[in-house]
């Protein structure tokens, strides 16, 4: 007996396009157009994710080793890649007060890295800090990021999930770029530019999901 197969109904083919449709759009926003962090300024220049993660076979480093920077160079890529998309598809009536896409963009974009430095603020020392200066803003990666996203597993095959990793970075960017738009600026005030930072992370459109639901870490 032959299998019954039933043609698909002009529905089905229209839901199956939008389908498709919504994914192609939603991957397309550079996510894997290579490195984003624009290191011109950084005191130890690097090429952020233009090469895939190498093999077991061919280990981290010519060495086979691991450089200490790896880990959190694939966390912090991921995170301005999927900030950039989620910028470029936010629902624009959701956006927080002050919003800026393109210069956002563009801090991210041109983030300062500064392994080898420390930085403090209220006392504390921080993983993120930022320059306001007019027509010189940036935001600056300090020492303790590198430090401690050092032994976050980012090569290793098995089941293990860097999302809430790099999750956390998106939300502690967002934090330094509300501050250089002008949120949160004080020690009684920075609890704002956290709500800032959370208020776009509470706003991801769900077509960007598609993206990163697999959560695919060698394409970082």
């Amino acid at each position: 007996m032959k299998p019954c197969i039933q043609p698909l109904s002009w529905i089905q083919k229209a839901g199956l396009l939008l389908m498709v449709t919504l994914f192609v759009t939603a991957c397309s926003g550079g996510r894997h157009s290579g490195a984003l962090i624009d290191t011109s300024r950084s005191s130890t220049p690097k090429t952020v994710g233009s090469a895939s993660t190498p093999t077991m076979a061919e280990g981290s480093s010519s060495g086979g080793g691991s450089f200490g920077d790896e880990s959190s160079m694939v966390i912090l890529n991921r995170a301005v890649k999927e900030l950039v998309q989620e910028i470029r598809f936010i629902n624009p009536s959701a956006v927080p007060a002050k919003f800026d896409a393109e210069k956002l963009i563009a801090l991210l974009q041109n983030l300062k890295l500064e392994p080898n430095k420390s930085a403090s603020r209220y006392e504390r020392e921080l993983m993120l800090d930022y320059d306001a200066t007019k027509g010189q803003e940036h935001i600056k990666v300090m020492s303790l990021l590198f430090k401690s996203h050092a032994s976050i597993p980012v090569n290793y095959l098995g089941p293990y999930n860097i999302t809430p990793f790099v999750d956390e970075v998106k939300l502690k960017l967002l934090h330094e770029a509300a501050h250089i738009f002008g949120i949160g600026t004080t020690e009684k005030t920075d609890h704002e530019a956290r709500q800032w930072a959370q208020s776009f992370m509470d706003q991801v459109p769900y077509n960007n999901l598609l993206c990163v639901f697999g959560d695919s870490n060698e394409e970082y």
